[in-house]
């Protein structure tokens, strides 16, 4: 498998190949997905700004004089909802031609608002676990072992102690599971 067919066919990478003028000779897929709303010709319709298109034009002028070195410039592309969102490129010069390999990159301001409060309440229900369903049991086990230790219960032995040590031990594993599946589940 060649490197030319991971980049043209790659799922996780974006790839575009553009001429020393900058108008674009080949996209992947993914690049023409994550750009559809544009539908870039040239290099600089897909960059958002002026200061972006600075650093891009800096990296393929650094590219040329390194063939084969990868130069990396961070920049962002305009959505289909208006947001922005930064990409990570490695720009390279071979051959004439401009080839910029990269990845979106997901940062905290593009989150959306629904992911946002997805997540609040998953962190409320695990706050609510770990203070009612994991404390209770372990409340119970320490007062179990204070009272073996202090011997206090002179009707209980020993062994109804560890019972209900174990039973406490056994409820808190239950608690400590339900809480892993549910935030498995949820993230």
């Amino acid at each position: 498998m060649s490197v030319q067919y991971i980049l043209h066919n790659s799922i996780d990478l974006l790839y575009v190949t553009a001429n020393a003028d900058g108008k674009i000779v080949f996209a992947n897929e993914l690049f023409k997905e994550y750009t559809s709303h544009i539908q870039p010709k040239k290099i600089s319709d897909f960059i958002q700004d002026s200061v972006d298109m600075d650093e891009l034009l800096s990296a393929i002028q650094k590219a040329k004089g390194k063939p084969f070195d990868a130069i990396r410039v961070y920049v962002k592309i305009k959505q289909k909802n208006q947001t922005l969102r930064w990409n990570l490129f490695n720009v390279y010069f071979i051959l004439n031609s401009i080839h910029l390999v990269g990845f979106p990159i997901l940062d905290v301001t593009s989150i959306t608002n629904h992911e946002f409060e997805r997540q609040k309440t998953l962190l409320e229900d695990l706050r609510f676990m770990l203070s009612h369903e994991i404390r209770q049991p372990l409340t119970a086990i320490a007062g179990l072992v204070d009272m073996m230790l202090q011997n206090t219960q002179e009707n209980m032995n020993n062994e109804e102690l560890l019972k209900m040590m174990q039973d406490s031990a056994k409820r808190l594993d239950e608690a400590i599971q339900r809480i892993v599946k549910k935030s498995t589940r949820q993230l």
